[in-house]
């Protein structure tokens, strides 16, 4: 679950700010805010479901984890030619986040079904929910002064990551993850104040 608190303000910032890459790399990286967005939840679901792969490679169901890989592999390669002339990047976009979602549920399926395991939990929405929240609202609240510049992206983005900060300190964090940080940041006594 740290993990999916780590890639959920990368998620959502690249929802809302993913298609200005080319302020910071050239007007030829230009991308659909929507191209974005299908990449960003592909990468989502990856991070949700990609212990079920761990799950069956290392307990010996490698002929499963590749029969899998080979019928995602497969999908890829028939809807990125389905789609891809007819739609472009979206088409590119969407061909992956099908292929490789089919391949993370299927994992899930199977790794459920043999080892009677739920790794993904329903809890895991809320914060995928008050990260796309905060996002949205602070671009929404920002954009009458929004003149989509580098800076103007990089002051949102920050306005973004300290809200989701202090929500998810109140809304998401336990108790002992609040004990958990407050050591990490309060000073070790030393050894002379010791003795």
């Amino acid at each position: 679950m740290l993990k999916l608190f780590g890639h959920l303000p990368a998620f959502a910032a690249i929802v809302f700010w993913g298609d200005r890459i080319d302020l910071v790399l050239g007007p030829t990286f230009a991308v659909d805010a929507w191209v974005v967005s299908i990449v960003a939840a592909r990468l989502l679901i990856q991070t949700i479901f990609a212990n079920s792969g761990w799950a069956l490679s290392m307990t010996g169901r490698h002929l499963q984890e590749t029969g899998l890989l080979g019928i995602g592999l497969l999908a890829s390669v028939v809807l990125c030619f389905a789609l891809i002339p007819g739609h472009g990047q979206i088409g590119a976009a969407l061909a992956s986040f099908i292929s490789l979602s089919m391949v993370h549920v299927s994992r899930y399926a199977l790794v459920r079904s043999v080892f009677g395991i739920n790794h993904v939990r329903l809890a895991a929405i809320k914060p995928i929910v008050l990260a796309i929240a905060i996002a949205g609202a602070t671009h929404l609240l920002l954009s009458p002064f929004d003149d989509r510049t580098a800076l103007s992206t990089f002051f949102e983005g920050v306005i973004f990551l300290v809200s989701f900060a202090v929500s998810a300190w109140f809304v998401l964090a336990t108790r002992q993850d609040r004990e958990m940080i407050a050591k990490l940041f309060m000073p070790r006594p030393s050894i002379a104040e010791g003795s």
